[in-house]
């Protein structure tokens, strides 16, 4: 089976304009995310969880590096990247990975139960940086 690249398209220039005012008003709260907030590992766990639904080659590359770079293991990175979280990442991550998958698999639309229950598991901050990074990773994509 042929995997394909589902590249972004703007069927209309303000598409384009949206995502680029959305990228750089953010670009403070995604350095904050990015430095304080969530660890690389975190970050990149939740990033391969979102590049398996999308199923982007580039992506599996870039983050596949990105993680182990940051510290996932081998076998956690073939997990991520088979669709499944592994057994044994922490467990405070676990309800981040279910939604980053939730996230991913409804186009970056959650249902707001879901959004609620990251919330009042991770408290604002965490959250917050939580929804930032994904949202960098909608861009990107």
């Amino acid at each position: 089976m042929t995997r394909t690249f589902r590249r972004r398209e703007y069927a209309r220039p303000g598409e384009f304009l949206h995502d680029i005012r959305l990228l750089l008003s953010g670009r403070a709260r995604l350095g904050r995310a990015l430095r304080q907030v969530i660890s690389p590992s975190f970050r990149e766990r939740l990033m391969l969880v979102v590049t398996e639904v999308h199923d982007c080659r580039y992506c599996s590359y870039f983050h596949s590096r990105q993680a182990l770079a940051g510290g996932v293991s081998e076998a956690e990175l073939r997990e991520l990247l088979a669709g499944t979280i592994p057994q044994n990442v922490p467990a405070d991550e676990l309800p981040a990975l279910l939604y980053a998958r939730h996230w991913a698999e409804d186009n970056a639309r959650p249902d707001a139960r879901a959004e609620k229950q990251l919330m009042d598991v991770y408290g604002v901050d965490k959250a917050e940086a939580t929804e930032v990074i994904l949202a960098s990773f909608e861009w990107a994509t």
